[in-house]
Parts: structure tokens; C-alpha cells; sequence
């Protein structure tokens, strides 16, 4: 659909960490709730991961304030180990994390020419 979250852009998804509030809110069932909450960790810290160059601006604190609340559950998110270490370290400090993600790509790029 032309109106979905998917064309908007990211930060304009916030909308939807209410509906995952509401939904939860209305789930009985405690293993449904637990993949649901992780489903939500998993989105606001993917946020927190793509958009942590833009950590200054109030929308990015939306989905960072979200992710804190979560900030354990990150490191259980079914991803790689990397993937799940840097979305916590983006979350906790997304500042020292991309300057080191800056760092760590002028060092890979100097390694090839």
C-alpha cells in the first residue's frame, strides 16, 4: 500500500512502537507476549542501528528511550553475536559507537587501496 510505514521514512514509524504497546497490552498469552516484545526490541534497536549517525536528533531518542527499555533483551535478539553486540553498543552509547563504526571503515578501506 502507497500509505504503508514501509514508504515512510524511519523515523516517521514511531506510530508504530504505540500500536506494539497496544497490542501487547491486549495479549494474554505470555509466550505470545515475550515474541512480540522481542519482535519490538528487535525493530526499535534496528532503528537504533541504522539511524545512529543521526543520534542528536529527538526522533532517533524516541526509538533509543524505547530500546533502553528493552536493552537486555537485545543481547537474546536471534541475530549473529556481532549484530547483537553493536545494536546493544549503539544503544547504550550511540556517540563512541559511530565514531568507532567510522574508524573501523577508514581502516578497512586503507586495508584495500
Amino acid at each position: 500500500r502507497k500509505n504503508s510505514d514501509s514508504h515512510h521514512p524511519v523515523f516517521e514509524r514511531a506510530g508504530s512502537l504505540a500500536a506494539y504497546d497496544h497490542i501487547i497490552a491486549g495479549v494474554q498469552d505470555k509466550r505470545l507476549k515475550k515474541k512480540i516484545i522481542l519482535y519490538k526490541t528487535n525493530v526499535v534497536s534496528d532503528v537504533c542501528y541504522l539511524e545512529a549517525e543521526n543520534y542528536r536528533d529527538y526522533r532517533y531518542n524516541i526509538f533509543a528511550h524505547a530500546a533502553k527499555e528493552q536493552l537486555f533483551s537485545i543481547l537474546s535478539l536471534p541475530l549473529p553475536v556481532k549484530a547483537r553486540l553493536s545494536r546493544f553498543f549503539c544503544v547504550v552509547s550511540p556517540a563512541a559507537f559511530v565514531f568507532l563504526r567510522r574508524g573501523l571503515r577508514t581502516i578497512k578501506r586503507s586495508r584495500y587501496l
